[in-house]
């Protein structure tokens, strides 16, 4: 992470719940690739039942068209 803020999207991906940072699309990495993620127990009832419900409570639309990285548009310039 660094010092800036970011918005987080939590959501269920490929067997996991993920939590990544909504960055641009040349910073998206795959999450089968990290080696940490490859042994994690299986979800149960309880963790997926949480996991629906914080899903539920913060989910909004959202248009990243919005968004720009003037951070990287002044490293780039």
């Amino acid at each position: 992470m660094s010092t800036r803020e970011r918005v987080v999207l939590i959501h269920y991906y490929q067997n996991a719940v993920v939590a990544t940072t909504l960055r641009y699309p040349d910073e998206v990495r795959e999450p089968s690739h990290f080696a940490e993620l490859k042994d994690l127990p299986e979800a149960g009832e309880a963790e997926l039942s949480m996991m629906t419900e914080i899903v539920d409570k913060m989910t909004i639309d959202l248009d990243l068209r919005l968004y720009h990285d003037g951070y990287k548009g002044r490293i780039e310039a």
